[in-house]
């Protein structure tokens, strides 16, 4: 690593939105947004369409789908065990991350419900000769076409693990060795619904370094630093679920720069984040965005604070999922999607199911030209939300009964100007 450098809180925001594709949005391929940008959290609603489209925003979801559907994006488990949407050449990377961190939980809870060695190798083999044989099935279906007797309830042991059968956990085996994948019922990302297929050639096949732990981290810490632009070692293990130790070894030799952000504390950078800052008098910034429930710019910065004023850290938001409240500077995950002006989290929006309109807030007052490229993105996104996808849910479990409570949330805020965009 070279010598520390100094940037302002701007100047590093401005190096981060770049590197997420808020500054310079262009039309390209949605394989080559998640290449360019990072791989896509999945949570069976629309937020992985919204991310691509809003980085391309000639993007259509035909596109989107038509590129799943062709492999050139898949869905695989991936950091954290997480379900993420890829770039094809990414997947036996995602997948190998995906098992070495679960591989020894697996075979703990394997052998406490009984399974025995060799018992999911034997199914796994018989699942992938039904799968050449008859096409991608759903698991129910695949149940059904199995030869009497091949599956195995694992009784109540099983239950208290959360496996009823030798089904699932072979399926997870045959998925990790690259035999099957994993493809979208009815071909939509808003869903959680899959089918199971065999794989026309393995993906892990020709590829080195997959069976070298250490080579897995350092491929993910190269390519999480190019995606984020800057950030902290800890951002990155709270991103990839590394230890800390493991998370440092792999950043090491990458040729990173020390960075000390104003009031922030350090961080590490590429040079090409540097130059997008406008360290130095060459530019940058400008960022804007209605980003998704969980998009990238936020999520490999494990919160939003750095994109947060100081003076507006203590706003009140929900926290995702446990109906709890927490403030903007100590949020992870919180239930409000964010709204980017002039490179930082200005305030939130939400999709209006009843005016099938966004509703935009701002906590901040963006400046002229923000605003209306924010105006300009929420009549686009609207008309996206519903002309294309037909709802605005951000996760399976989500109600458009939800999406009006967090609006009627989003209006309570002392905020600077609320806009629906038609």
């Amino acid at each position: 690593m070279t010598s520390t450098q100094r940037l302002s809180r701007a100047e590093a925001r401005a190096a981060m939105t770049a590197a997420q594709g808020l500054t310079s949005r262009s039309d390209r391929p949605p394989e080559s947004v998640a290449a360019e940008h990072g791989c896509l959290r999945t949570l069976g609603g629309v937020d992985a369409y919204l991310a691509l489209h809003d980085r391309a925003p000639g993007l259509r979801r035909a596109a989107i789908d038509a590129a799943v559907a062709e492999h050139r994006l898949q869905v695989v488990p991936a950091m954290r065990g997480c379900i993420y949407l890829v770039p094809r050449d990414e997947v036996p990377w995602a997948l190998r991350l995906a098992d070495q961190m679960s591989r020894r939980r697996n075979q703990r809870e394997q052998e406490k419900a009984g399974i025995a060695a060799g018992e999911l190798e034997t199914l796994g083999g018989t699942v992938v000769e039904t799968l050449r044989r008859q096409g991608a099935l759903s698991p129910s279906g695949l149940r059904s076409a199995l030869p009497d007797g091949a599956v195995r309830s694992l009784g109540d042991a099983g239950k208290k693990l959360g496996l009823s059968s030798t089904l699932p956990p072979a399926l997870r085996e045959m998925e990790f060795a690259g035999a099957i994948e994993r493809a979208l019922e009815g071909g939509r990302l808003d869903s959680e619904r899959y089918v199971w297929r065999a794989t026309e050639e393995n993906p892990f096949a020709g590829v080195d370094g997959l069976d070298d732990p250490a080579a897995v981290h350092r491929h993910f810490a190269a390519r999480f630093f190019t995606w984020a632009g800057l950030a902290t070692v800890d951002a990155f293990a709270a991103w990839a679920g590394l230890g800390k130790r493991d998370s440092r070894a792999a950043v090491d030799g990458l040729g990173l720069v020390e960075v000390t952000v104003e009031g922030e504390g350090d961080y590490l950078a590429t040079e090409a984040a540097l130059a997008a800052s406008g360290a130095g008098g060459g530019g940058g910034g400008g960022g804007t965005g209605l980003l998704p429930f969980i998009d990238n710019l936020v999520h490999l910065q494990n919160g939003p604070a750095v994109f947060v004023d100081p003076e507006h850290r203590d706003v009140p938001v929900p926290v995702w999922g446990r109906g709890q409240r927490t403030t903007l500077g100590d949020a992870r995950h919180m239930s409000f999607r964010s709204l980017v002006a002039d490179d930082r989290i200005a305030g939130f929006w939400e999709y209006d199911p009843d005016a099938a309109a966004v509703v935009a807030g701002c906590f901040a007052a963006p400046s002229p030209a923000a605003r209306r490229a924010l105006e300009e993105r929420g009549a686009a996104l609207a008309r996206f939300l519903r002309d294309e996808l037909g709802h605005g849910r951000s996760f399976s479990l989500d109600t458009d009964d939800h999406l009006r409570r967090r609006c009627g949330e989003l209006r309570g805020l002392p905020v600077v100007w609320i806009a629906p965009a038609d």
